[in-house]
């Protein structure tokens, strides 16, 4: 859902960031202008300049302000500021205009919801874009099922054992590029997207846990652990495979040095491309075991990656799909942001109100060294202050 310029690095944004400026002093037509003040207000978000975007895009809409990417871009910037409702009504607005969203949208028969009373009422949401984006907008289901509706759910099939166990066998049916029959001819009073119902919800807190993870291959990995001595489990993530920026949030292996120094903890590979290859080259080059399950595959089994990640103790990751299983099912997480971090985490501060066990660290322009300092920092405290909860008091006279 994130908005990718072709290149991010410094000397190819700034060199663009000038020309966009140039061609602001020589243009006149108003509705050129705003696509050209929303294209430079997007690279001054790449960049973390925030507030001069804000400026950027609310001038831009004022002289276009029907321009279905400015206001789809301006959806995404409000809804990183926790104005959710306000945000997704104008993304909305927005997106389903542009073709490049139309493979996203769903378009069933039925009344597409508005908002409408939905109590005694079959509702049919359907999910959109990645697992992780999929994991975020399930928060949902819960207030709407509160409210009295009766909701089927279509998403990724790797998802339906998480859900089921979490809602209690709502009906799931498998997203496929056509429109699965039973559900174009199903007997839903409305339909629409999982994301999209967010603006009628009363979703205004940061989320606690809402997905139960499998307990038994939990229990069982937890077992496996303590069997082995260990007693803090840090989980690990570095990479994202997202062709829109992925590249821009992810670390370089070699950047795990640092935290796999840290004493009192074991580590384990969730990175859900990472074969024992590279876990085994990164242990040799930190001197340091990093531990990957061989009897799991992330990609595939997403219900255990799940109930493995709530085995953990902490979870470290890039911003990939483990930021989101971990946010679901409550095990705390550190997410190392780009400087021109996705929408969704907003523009400042160390929490964020999709998920309360979440804690955000925001990287600096100037490569990925300073923030994974501060996280190998803030890991040092965290193995520290957890060993000596562990210990036992002094005895009398010590």
């Amino acid at each position: 859902m994130g908005e990718a310029p072709g290149k991010t690095d410094p000397e190819t944004l700034d060199r663009e960031i000038a020309e966009y400026l140039v061609r602001l002093t020589k243009e006149e037509a108003p509705e050129i202008r705003a696509r050209i003040m929303g294209n430079l207000a997007r690279r001054m978000n790449w960049i973390g300049r925030f507030d001069q975007a804000e400026r950027l895009m609310d001038r831009a809409l004022m002289l276009s302000p029907d321009d279905p990417t400015l206001l789809r871009s301006s959806g995404l910037a409000l809804f990183g500021a926790g104005r959710w409702a306000e945000g997704l009504a104008l993304y909305d607005r927005g997106r389903w205009q542009l073709e490049d969203h139309q493979k996203f949208r769903r378009a069933f028969p039925h009344a597409e919801w508005q908002g409408e009373a939905v109590a005694g009422k079959n509702l049919l949401l359907w999910a959109e874009q990645g697992v992780g984006d999929q994991i975020m907008q399930a928060r949902v289901i819960e207030p709407l099922r509160e409210a009295g509706a009766n909701i089927t759910v279509e998403c990724d099939p790797r998802l339906h054992p998480l859900l089921a166990r979490s809602y209690d066998d709502p009906p799931l049916a498998t997203q496929t590029v056509d429109l699965p029959s039973d559900l174009v001819n199903g007997p839903f009073d409305f339909h629409g997207s999982l994301f999209s119902a967010w603006r009628w919800a009363d979703l205004t807190a940061a989320a606690d846990a809402y997905l139960i993870p499998d307990p038994d291959f939990r229990a069982a990995t937890k077992r496996s652990w303590d069997a082995q001595g260990w007693r803090l489990n840090v989980g690990l993530s570095w990479r994202s495979t997202a062709v829109a920026r992925g590249g821009d949030r992810t670390l370089p292996h070699e950047m795990l040095a640092p935290l796999l120094q840290q004493s009192g903890a074991t580590f384990h590979s969730l990175q859900y491309d990472a074969d024992t290859a590279e876990s085994t080259a990164i242990s040799r080059m930190a001197n340091r075991p990093l531990w990957r399950a061989s009897n799991l595959d992330p990609r595939v089994e997403v219900d255990r990656l799940a109930a493995m990640v709530a085995a953990l103790d902490l979870v470290i990751s890039a911003d990939i799909t483990t930021v989101h299983i971990a946010g679901a099912v409550g095990t705390p997480c550190w997410v190392i942001l780009p400087a021109g971090s996705d929408w969704r985490w907003g523009d400042q501060g160390e929490r964020t109100p999709l998920y309360s066990c979440l804690r955000l660290f925001r990287n600096r322009w100037s490569g990925w060294g300073g923030v994974v300092a501060d996280v190998s920092d803030a890991l040092a405290r965290w193995c520290a202050d957890s060993v000596a909860a562990e210990l036992p008091p002094n005895p009398p006279g010590r």
